[in-house]
């Protein structure tokens, strides 16, 4: 008897083992099963994506039509022609996700391109210029010019002239690399960017800013010459310049304020003839 209960109990033994190594082979394989299962679905599904975006981008998304904006500097051919490559070049969904992937980075005196479409407009390929903050600029010895911003950094060089912006002249700056501090004597550096600052700050307009010898800087304001001479007692001129500007309204001369010192108040205005 002691013998059956023992092969009995081995045979239940035997028997759960058995289940259980099923029951993981299963378990093991479960996984695997529905991959297979669903991947003709997934084929299919991945397939019809694409074939849905080619089709839209070859029908809804052909571009037929290209609208820049933001841009002064340069022109609307000009961006488009930087912007709008490759092969690809006339389906917009493509144009858009190049952009978001690898954006136009040599576009000159630009700081972001932003390239849309939109779905009551899908033909249209709308391209955004963000354009870099720029402040004047100085002549290079080889012709072109340096632009700087607020910070005396080189923001981009150029053969081409852009209107508007300060000319600064006198002053000896043979390269510039974009991204840079403009290489140019350092005392006329600050001079420069302490003077734009100030003028910003009096509300005093600017045409031109002109160095002499590197020594002394004097500022064109419409038909008005402001003649700082040196550099030193620059703020004291330029506060005391904030007071007389209103009343040379409508004049045509030279304003002395080369002569001024704490000892010599003097400010001679000279008519121009």
């Amino acid at each position: 008897m002691r013998n059956e209960k023992k092969v009995s109990r081995d045979n239940q033994s035997g028997r759960e083992q058995v289940v259980d190594t099923r029951n993981k082979i299963r378990r093991k394989g479960r996984p695997h099963s529905r991959f297979w299962f669903y991947f003709p679905n997934i084929v299919i599904g991945i397939i019809l994506v694409i074939l849905s975006v080619y089709l839209l981008n070859i029908t809804l998304f052909r571009t037929t039509k290209v609208e820049v904006t933001g841009n002064h500097i340069l022109s609307n051919m000009e961006v488009e022609k930087r912007v709008v490559t490759g092969k690809y070049k006339k389906y917009g969904l493509v144009m858009v996700v190049k952009n978001l992937v690898s954006p136009a980075r040599d576009v000159p005196f630009t700081d972001k391109i932003t390239v849309s479409v939109q779905i009551t407009s899908p033909s249209v390929l709308r391209i955004h210029v963000k354009e870099s903050e720029m402040l004047g600029y100085v002549p290079l010895d080889d012709g072109k010019y340096a632009y700087f911003n607020d910070d005396g950094k080189v923001v981009e060089v150029s053969e081409r002239l852009v209107d508007g912006l300060l000319p600064v002249s006198g002053i000896t700056c043979k390269k510039a690399k974009k991204g840079e501090t403009l290489p140019i004597n350092e005392k006329c550096r600050k001079t420069l960017l302490h003077l734009t600052k100030s003028l910003k700050k009096y509300k005093i307009a600017a045409n031109a800013i002109s160095f002499k010898d590197e020594r002394e800087v004097s500022v064109q304001s419409g038909s008005i010459l402001y003649d700082f001479g040196t550099f030193d007692y620059l703020d004291e001129k330029l506060m005391r310049l904030s007071y007389i500007t209103p009343q040379l309204s409508g004049l045509t001369g030279t304003l002395h304020l080369d002569t001024w010192t704490p000892e010599n108040t003097d400010i001679v205005f000279q008519k121009a003839e």
